[in-house]
């Protein structure tokens, strides 16, 4: 009985131990876990501040390209239907490209 005792006080010395090391590792990584928390809302915000910067970017490119266009229409009526026109006339003829069967798929 005085060997099971022994290794029952053993095992209980194991466990504290264990225990021990588990509760520095915890202890020790908490700084770590905040740090990262804190760059990564860090990143999160200079994330958001480019998305919202290019926006912008793309906006104000949208609205040139809209005043151009503008300004071609009046200058140039009879150009810009012409334009229009192109462009529709492209636009149908790769849809009716992109819609059609493949004639050259064989089955088998």
């Amino acid at each position: 009985m005085n060997e099971q005792k022994f290794v029952t006080e053993k095992v209980e010395a194991f466990g504290a131990g264990i225990a021990d090391t588990v509760n520095e590792l915890i202890k020790d990584a908490k700084p770590l876990i905040h740090e990262a928390s804190e760059r990564l809302t860090e990143l999160t915000k200079e994330s958001l501040a480019a998305a919202n910067k290019g926006k912008l970017s793309i906006e104000i490119k949208g609205h040139d390209l809209v005043d151009q266009a503008v300004q071609t229409i009046r200058q140039e009526p009879f150009k810009a239907m012409f334009i229009a026109a192109g462009i529709g006339a492209a636009t149908v003829a790769l849809i009716s490209l992109l819609t059609r069967p493949n004639l050259h798929h064989k089955n088998d």
